[in-house]
C-alpha cells in the first residue's frame, strides 16, 4: 500500500496547482484520516487470468456460452459531485485584484511598445490579424502581453540569447525595457496569429503565479492552464476601460467576471 501511495502522491502533486505548502497540508490531513487503511492494491489482470490455463478454460466449454444482451452494455455509473471539474470562483480570486491586475499590464504594455503599437495601428494585414484574434474571444490586453512577448523573444533571436541567458538576465532585470526608436520592427513572422497564440501561452505562467499557484510538472500542459484560468480566474472575461489598442473601432470594453 505504501508503494501504491507513494505513486498516487507523485501523480496528485505534479496535477495539482496548489502551492507545495498547501498540498503537503492536505495529505498530512489525509494521513491523521487513515488513508493507509482505505487503500487496497489488487494484482494485475493478466497475472490473475493467468491462473487458469486457457486449455483448461476451453475444456470447460465456457467459450460458446451465450450472453444477454443487456450484459454487453457496461452500467454507466452516476458521476461523483465531489470529483467533478469546479468552475466557481478559483482560491485566492477576487475581482477587484484581477481588475487591478489587468490595469496595470495595459499600462506597462503601452510602455514597453511605444514604437510598435504606432507601426500596428496602419498595418492593415495585423488589423484583419486582430479582428480574427478578437473572434477566438481574446481581450486586448491578451494581444498587447502577446506582442510583448514577441519584442522580448526577437530580442532574444537578435542578440542568440539562450535560455540559460535568458534567464539570468530576468532575475537581473525582471522588468522588460521599453522599445528604442533604432530597433528594427517587428517581422511578420511574430504577428501570425499562431505565434502570437504561441506568445500568449507564455503569459499564462505568469498569470498563474499572479494567483498563487504552482506548476509542478516538467511539462506544462498549457490548453488545461487556460481552461482553469478562464473558468475561475476570469482570465477570458474580465476586462477594463481602456484606450483603443489599434484604432478608434478597436476597443474592448468585456467587464465579464466569475460570480
Amino acid at each position: 500500500n505504501l508503494e501504491l501511495l507513494a505513486s498516487l502522491m507523485t501523480v496528485l502533486f505534479e496535477a495539482s496547482m496548489a502551492p507545495q505548502s498547501e498540498h503537503e497540508k492536505i495529505l498530512e490531513r489525509c494521513f491523521e484520516r487513515g488513508i493507509t487503511h482505505k487503500l487496497g492494491a489488487g494484482r494485475p489482470y493478466d497475472e490473475i487470468a493467468a491462473v487458469v490455463t486457457r486449455e483448461r478454460f476451453s475444456a470447460t466449454g465456457r467459450e460458446s456460452l451465450f450472453s444477454p444482451i443487456e450484459w454487453r452494455d457496461a452500467p454507466v455509473s452516476e458521476p461523483i459531485t465531489a470529483l467533478a471539474r469546479r468552475v466557481d470562483p478559483g482560491p485566492g480570486y477576487s475581482r477587484e485584484k484581477a481588475l487591478k491586475f489587468i490595469t496595470n499590464r495595459y499600462a506597462r504594455c503601452r510602455e514597453i511598445l511605444t514604437h510598435t503599437l504606432p507601426r500596428l495601428a496602419t498595418d492593415v494585414h495585423l488589423r484583419r490579424t486582430y479582428e480574427e484574434l478578437q473572434e477566438r474571444g481574446w481581450k486586448d490586453w491578451h494581444v498587447l502581453l502577446a506582442l510583448v512577448n514577441a519584442r522580448v523573444n526577437f530580442r532574444n533571436e537578435q542578440n542568440s540569447t539562450s535560455i540559460e541567458e535568458m534567464r539570468e538576465q530576468i532575475l537581473r532585470d525582471p522588468q522588460h525595457q521599453a522599445e528604442s526608436s533604432d530597433e528594427p520592427p517587428l517581422p511578420p513572422k511574430w504577428l501570425t496569429i499562431e505565434q502570437l497564440e504561441q506568445m500568449r501561452k507564455m503569459a499564462f505562467l505568469t498569470g498563474a503565479q499572479f494567483w498563487g499557484l504552482e506548476l509542478h510538472g516538467s511539462t506544462p500542459d498549457l490548453d488545461a492552464l487556460l481552461m482553469l484560468l478562464s473558468e475561475r480566474y476570469g482570465y477570458s472575461t474580465d476586462d477594463v476601460p481602456h484606450a483603443p489598442l489599434l484604432g478608434e473601432q478597436t476597443s474592448s470594453r468585456s467587464l465579464g467576471a466569475p460570480q
